[in-house]
């Protein structure tokens, strides 16, 4: 009832695991069990080891480097329910460095432990209630985990004007080439475009329109220097 489960499972595979996470509406919970793995994200990366856990925001795009005996659990997952929703938005807004999307909790690890227990184990009239109180359970120690690190206790109310317009940008960067349009973008985000783009002004002092023809015409600058594209095909 708190959140909507995606997809849930195993991976030591590099490429799996980057592309499994990469651009989703989805949160992702990845449980490092094995060796180590080094996210990159731009020009930002971070180090995984056993036992530590990954918290991936929706629409992130990374590259993993994984050991030869890395191994993760991951779930990717949606939040359903009023009560946790503000909570993860603080989250997310909050900590834009992929380095502060690591934290560690065993009541956490547990939690994911469960779930998984009861989707390996023949179903039951009690399995998918079960299921429910364990998702709510990872819900909460992730919150936790995120509070006592003082993440999200900064922010106040649903998304800071910073985060939102943080959130937009990386949008933008991550999702150039494949875009329709500013107001495709909104809608995929959940937005009213109105209020992203007189958000996104008041904030940065300049429009999310010009912002976006910006990244356009730095995209095609290194087009006509790197590519062998035509200048109609690059247009």
């Amino acid at each position: 009832d708190d959140c909507v489960l995606y997809t849930l499972g195993t991976s030591n595979d590099a490429d799996f695991f980057s592309k499994e996470k990469s651009g989703s509406r989805c949160y992702n919970f990845v449980a490092v069990t094995c060796g180590n793995v080094k996210l990159n994200s731009g020009s930002s990366s971070v180090n995984l080891k056993k036992n530590d856990i990954y918290l991936a925001f929706p629409f992130d795009v990374f590259h993993a480097e994984c050991s030869k005996d890395f191994e993760c659990r991951y779930i990717s997952f949606d939040i359903n329910s009023s009560k946790y929703s503000n909570t993860f938005n603080k989250i997310w807004t909050g900590n834009m460095s992929i380095e502060k999307r690591v934290f560690e909790s065993n009541g956490a690890f547990q939690a994911v432990s469960l779930i998984f227990k009861e989707f390996e184990n023949k179903p039951d009239v009690f399995s998918k209630e079960l299921v429910s109180l364990f998702c709510s359970q990872m819900l909460v120690y992730i919150m936790r985990a995120f509070e006592e690190n003082e993440s999200c206790s900064e922010i106040e109310g649903t998304f800071s004007n910073v985060g939102l317009c943080g959130l937009v940008t990386n949008y933008i960067d991550t999702h150039l080439y494949e875009m329709k349009s500013l107001a495709d973008m909104a809608s995929k985000l959940g937005y009213n475009y109105s209020y992203l783009s007189t958000t996104f002004h008041k904030t940065t002092n300049t429009t999310l329109n010009s912002y976006y023809k910006a990244k356009r015409m730095e995209a095609a600058k290194n087009l006509l220097f790197d590519s062998k594209m035509t200048v109609s095909k690059i247009a």
